[in-house]
């Protein structure tokens, strides 16, 4: 709706309004802020629109607001979340709704990173944050390509979540001087190893190659080019921004540049497969090679959950703790059948493990994984360290659906 809206004896109830991403919030207000938008859980409107309301019932609305914005579900709301007690003959400016946005999963450096690029006629490495429009990137085939776009995402104080924070990648965790020094990307942010194109965060191991750590103030930058291709950041090849459907909608202004855009991948992406388990499998014991696997201690682990759901999807959950680190988080690779069909880490919390002593009770882990196991004939599972390819727990389930625990750590 845009222009001026006045209403009068109407009921607004079930409806549910969410804005851009979000800064702070105040639950006892029930109104949240972030980036974009502001949230009106029974009425849409434009930013530029005034809504006159009188006698009103709000019931049962929801509104998330975007970053700099307001949400309003009928505020504020009874025990019941029956009625809206302040509505009448209120007036409400900018309450707009922005649509929810996709997940971000948009490849992206964190701030310090060394790009090299082309200036003054020799090659030089600036951190990517002090990159500008124009700029010749020097690619990993060590041609110059001038930079289209610039992007950029933050997360102010602690408030990135779990799922983006970053990978790093420690220096050497590839090869001898690759990278040059430690690497900090986005997780889906794609690197070529090996002639394999993948995700950051199919390589972690939890030794050189690592995910979830805390970072202040967190801050992506997206590097794009008039075509996909591969930057040398921190001396490894990893990809430019690329502008697939939807993705650059958490960025202001920039909608026009995808205009009729048909992004054409630089290669296509390695998934679960014996490529990629052969490399996990290279950099893993090139890191226990390292001194920085000598703190690996020995693991206690479990299955305590394997099924198969009436789609004959397998679902497995469980724990594993490292007791020369019994707080931190075990990396794991799932296999079924010798193959590996997952990567997991160990991190999520369980009360019942809190309560039993088992470290801080984060160690836990459980998926849905999209494997069909095949009825009447016997499968085995088991839950390797990514780290050194320990095998720390497996199940066997038999022709008639029974399972056997095989090992326990």
């Amino acid at each position: 709706m845009r222009g001026n809206l006045n209403l009068s004896n109407d009921t607004f109830a079930n409806n549910t309004a969410t804005g851009g991403m979000g800064a702070d919030a105040s639950a006892s207000q029930n109104k949240a802020a972030g980036a974009g938008g502001n949230a009106a859980g029974a009425v849409y409107v434009e930013p530029t629109s005034t809504v006159t309301a009188s006698n009103l019932i709000f019931s049962n609305n929801t509104a998330t607001a975007g970053a700099g914005g307001a949400a309003a579900t009928g505020y504020p709301v009874g025990s019941n979340g029956t009625a809206d007690l302040i509505s009448n003959s209120a007036s409400v400016r900018n309450a707009a709704i922005q649509p929810t946005p996709p997940a971000n999963n948009a490849p992206c450096y964190c701030t310090g990173t060394g790009i090299l690029i082309w200036r003054d006629g020799v090659e030089i490495e600036v951190a990517v944050e002090t990159l500008a429009i124009g700029d010749l990137v020097v690619t990993a085939a060590g041609t110059h390509r001038p930079i289209r776009w610039i992007g950029s995402r933050s997360y102010p104080g602690l408030s990135a979540p779990q799922h983006d924070c970053p990978v790093r990648i420690k220096a050497g965790a590839f090869a001898d001087g690759v990278p040059a020094r430690d690497l900090l990307v986005s997780p889906d942010h794609a690197l070529i190893i090996d002639g394999l194109f993948v995700a950051a965060g199919h390589l972690v191991n939890g030794i050189s190659i690592t995910r979830g750590e805390a970072v202040a103030d967190l801050t992506y930058w997206h590097v794009e080019l008039d075509s996909h291709d591969l930057l040398m950041a921190e001396n490894t090849p990893a990809e430019s921004f690329l502008a697939a459907p939807g993705v650059r909608c958490g960025f202001d202004g920039v909608q026009a540049l995808d205009a009729g855009a048909a992004p054409i991948p630089y290669a296509p992406r390695t998934e679960l497969g014996r490529e990629l388990a052969a490399l996990r499998g290279r950099l893993a014991h090139r890191a226990v090679s390292s001194d920085e696997a000598a703190d690996l201690g020995p693991i206690r682990a479990w299955l305590d959950r394997c099924l198969v759901g009436a789609d004959g999807l397998l679902h497995v959950g469980g724990w594993a703790q490292d007791t020369a680190q019994p707080d931190a988080p075990v990396c794991l690779d799932v296999m079924v059948d010798g193959a590996v069909v997952a990567f997991a880490v160990a991190s999520e919390y369980r009360a019942d493990l809190a309560a039993a002593g088992v470290g801080d009770g984060r160690v836990g882990f459980d998926l849905g994984l999209d494997v069909r196991l095949a009825s009447g004939v016997s499968h085995v599972i088991e839950v390797r360290r990514s780290a050194d390819g320990a095998l720390v727990c497996a199940k066997q389930i038999d022709s008639v659906g029974v399972w056997t625990a095989l090992l326990a750590a």
